[in-house]
């Protein structure tokens, strides 16, 4: 299989994925559904970082849908792939992954095989990013800008964010597209392309103007989770 994944959007959009009931999230069909049209040109990587919010306004069914939503493309069956997730309130936390990069420890140099802190080889890490997401907590502030700032300074080359997010971001609060701009110039500054990113929605209510902006500049489009919906949400 080729190492992009030509996702866009139509193989999410052909698929529906009823997830096991162990977990409340399971518990949720996950249909995607297109509101923002992703670039002509875009295709997701093999290499996928997901940025999700887990602010308070993302408490009950919108913390199970968006971590059903990283389920779903996690599981998506990719040659070589790799998936690292970080968590933003109020501050920022990413998951450690499951590295296997101990390159800097041998005389040889590191290979593209290896698998640095915080990323994991998928489908063999599903289980513990799993895990790891399902302890998530839904509460405090919204602070997107320093999140996708942070998730933009990975030196990955190959990035694509998916950020997933219910898009109630305060008017007060430093708009989350600046930290996307200050990630991206720091990968121009040191040589790395320009990483796609990917809106994922989840709730009800009225998509906010920031959240549509991110979706067309960030060109990987705007997709929501379920069905039957009428306007971006």
């Amino acid at each position: 299989m080729n190492r992009s994944i030509p996702i866009v959007l139509c193989a999410l959009l052909g698929c529906l994925v009823t997830l096991a009931a162990a977990q409340d999230r399971h518990s949720f069909e996950v249909s995607p559904e297109e509101i923002v049209p992703a670039a002509r040109d875009f295709r997701m990587s093999d290499r996928v970082l997901f940025v999700i919010d887990v602010s308070g306004s993302m408490r009950g069914d919108k913390i199970q849908q968006a971590l059903a939503s990283v389920d779903l493309i996690a599981g998506q069956g990719v040659d070589e792939f790799r998936v690292g997730a970080l968590a933003f309130t109020g501050d920022t936390v990413r998951w450690e992954g499951e590295p296997e990069c101990w390159c800097h420890e041998a005389l040889e140099p590191c290979t593209s095989r290896c698998i640095p802190a915080g990323w994991a080889g998928m489908p063999g890490a599903y289980e513990a990013l799993s895990a790891w997401t399902g302890s998530l907590a839904a509460s405090g502030d919204t602070c997107a800008s320093p999140a996708l700032e942070a998730a933009l300074h990975d030196p990955e080359a190959r990035l694509t964010l998916v950020l997933v997010t219910d898009g109630v971001f305060p008017d007060n609060r430093e708009r989350a597209s600046l930290g996307i701009e200050r990630g991206q110039a720091w990968r121009a500054e040191n040589g790395l392309p320009q990483a796609p990113i990917m809106v994922w929605g989840v709730g009800e209510g009225r998509a906010s103007a920031q959240l549509l902006e991110i979706a067309r500049t960030g060109g990987g489009g705007m997709w929501v989770h379920g069905a039957g919906r009428s306007g971006p949400w």
